[in-house]
């Protein structure tokens, strides 16, 4: 008589593990579609948000581009876009020149033979300007850089000549 008593709360006992195993089961199926659910808001909020910040930097630009539009002067065109650039947060790196090369801020796009060591991985002329905006590079400044012959292939190592080693995405 033990063994059917044993058997049948055995039985008891599957039968609640398989109901507690289904209720488990349904639970996390229901949290993975809520999670699915929070995650498609964020992603539209995200969109919202990044529309909400862009809108009015492009609304400027649209203007800037009526102001061309009508023959401006580009002079007073450049300062309006820079004034623009400036209130959104970007701002343009100081002069380079006479700067040790620093990857994180110059895209070397030539070399220029020095004889003086003191100029040696040191930017010669700055090409473009670079802009940064909260600390992060927009774009970082073209530069040819100073090179002392005998070490041509060193700065291409470290300075990247001839490659894309901009930050954030290609050039502007």
């Amino acid at each position: 008589m033990e063994t059917s008593t044993d058997l049948q709360t055995l039985t008891e006992e599957l039968a609640g593990l398989r109901d507690m195993f289904r209720r488990r089961l349904l639970n996390d199926k229901a949290q993975q579609q809520v999670v699915d659910e929070l995650s498609k808001r964020l992603d539209n909020a995200d969109s919202r948000s990044a529309a909400a910040i862009l809108a009015p930097v492009l609304h400027q630009l649209v203007l800037v581009l009526d102001r061309i539009d009508a023959e401006a002067p580009l002079a007073s065109v450049r300062d309006e876009l820079t004034e623009i650039l400036t209130r959104s947060g970007v701002l343009r790196l100081g002069p380079t020149a006479g700067l040790p090369f620093d990857p994180r801020f110059h895209h070397a796009v030539a070399r220029l033979e020095v004889t003086d060591p003191a100029g040696d991985g040191v930017v010669a002329t700055e090409l473009r300007p670079g802009y940064v905006i909260d600390g992060t590079v927009l774009r970082p400044a073209e530069v040819t850089v100073g090179q002392l012959p005998s070490t041509t292939s060193c700065l291409r190592e470290t300075a990247g000549v001839g490659e894309d080693n901009t930050t954030g995405g290609g050039k502007s």
